[in-house]
């Protein structure tokens, strides 16, 4: 049994689909939807922390990072999503709704881009669009699953995964697309496109749209007219690649009740914790930070037993001292011998040198000092003292575990 508290981090409810007809609006209006996250993400740790008397939040600008998908078919008869984040953003792609037509910024946020096509697509049959391509495109950045050359593309034009034709008419035939509409929308594109303009949606004027385009590509790193045959489709769907609704939390990952109280002894750290960023996605791996620090901030404060004072008076005395005195004076307040410090030291220092690439490289082994000294010395002495544990939280006890030593007051 736990001794000192639970730790909530199961990723989250991607995989749930009673709890994404909850707060997925499109789904709960019965539209198609495709989560790329792993399929045991269910919502349990979310489910045990509400058993327990913790509270959902409800007021997350958007329940989950979205993210366009296609569905690849697999040799079994199913499909998997993949998720498209870069391509889109390349020269020589748009994106047209069922209509045929162009529906928003194809090189924009992929978490702005399900929303467009969910707007675009409220009086269709299906939410859905399509991602067009020429032949130039598709050899040079790929599409969706599908690698740049030489990977092959018929294997995924047998599969449907991929529609290819002569001609527009042609693949708005197989698309069931209006083929009048659809050269409409290609025709004025590319007319603009020759210059690297997109008046209607503004692809590739601003540094991120241009950080998913192409570099070498004058003189929008975005825009490329689509004239090279054979010209191809492939049919995204609303996707996401993680939920950012979970539960509601203090400074310390403490999950709070519906009075916004803590709950003793229970925490939640990553896609279990809702969103710091309020269901807002300003950039690429924003769970992923908050997850390291709240799962950090939790395991300390659960290892002291609610007091987790000692780290920050310690940083705040140190803040007065010259830099290179802050950092001997941090690592002799983490119990660190200063000769096995300097040994250690410069052993890393010598290899980081020999074997990186660059300085940031060989600096980061720095890291490796703390754990690694204290392991040596945990190791030398056969036993851990009561006062290391608290000041090291679990890993000391860890440590101490697989290595086989005792704990001791």
């Amino acid at each position: 049994l736990a001794r000192r508290g639970v730790v909530l981090a199961c990723g989250g409810f991607p995989a749930d689909d009673d709890l994404k007809r909850q707060y997925y609006g499109h789904v709960r209006d019965g539209r198609q939807h495709r989560s790329a996250p792993p399929p045991g993400n269910r919502g349990d740790g979310i489910r045990l922390g509400q058993t327990a008397g913790g509270a959902l939040a409800q007021d997350v600008a958007y329940a989950a990072a979205w993210a366009p998908v296609s569905l690849v078919p697999q040799p079994d008869g199913s499909t998997l999503p993949f998720p498209h984040f870069y391509e889109r953003g390349k020269p020589g792609y748009i994106a047209v709704d069922p209509t045929g037509r162009r529906f928003t910024n194809e090189s924009a946020s992929y978490h702005d881009f399900v929303p467009a096509m969910i707007e675009s697509c409220r009086e269709a049959a299906e939410t859905s669009c399509w991602l067009l391509c020429d032949h130039r495109a598709i050899r040079r950045y790929g599409m969706g699953a599908i690698g740049p050359a030489p990977m092959p593309l018929g294997p995924h034009l047998r599969s449907g995964y991929l529609l290819a034709a002569a001609s527009w008419p042609e693949l708005a035939a197989k698309m069931e697309v209006d083929a009048g509409v659809l050269q409409a929308t290609v025709r004025h594109f590319n007319a603009n496109a020759v210059r690297g303009e997109d008046p209607d949606f503004g692809k590739g004027t601003d540094a991120y749209h241009r950080f998913n385009g192409d570099p070498t590509h004058k003189p929008n790193p975005c825009l490329a007219v689509l004239e090279r045959a054979p010209f191809y489709a492939m049919k995204l769907i609303p996707g996401d690649i993680g939920t950012f609704l979970g539960l509601r939390v203090d400074g310390h990952a403490r999950v709070l009740d519906g009075k916004g109280t803590p709950i003793t002894g229970l925490y939640a750290a990553g896609n279990d914790m809702t969103s710091v960023m309020g269901g807002t996605y300003p950039g690429a791996g924003i769970t992923i930070g908050p997850a390291l620090t709240f799962g950090y901030i939790a395991a300390r404060h659960a290892a002291s037993a609610g007091v987790d004072a000692s780290f920050t008076e310690m940083l705040l005395r140190l803040s007065s001292r010259p830099i290179a005195d802050r950092l001997w004076a941090l690592l002799h307040e983490l119990w660190v011998d200063r000769f096995v410090i300097i040994g250690v030291f410069l052993a890393l220092v010598a290899l980081g040198f020999a074997s990186a690439q660059t300085w940031s490289q060989a600096l980061l082994l720095f890291g490796l000092i703390p754990p690694l000294v204290f392991t040596l010395r945990v190791a030398g002495r056969g036993s851990v003292a009561l006062q290391e544990r608290g000041r090291w939280g679990l890993v000391a006890e860890q440590i101490a575990g697989h290595l086989g030593v005792p704990v001791v007051a």
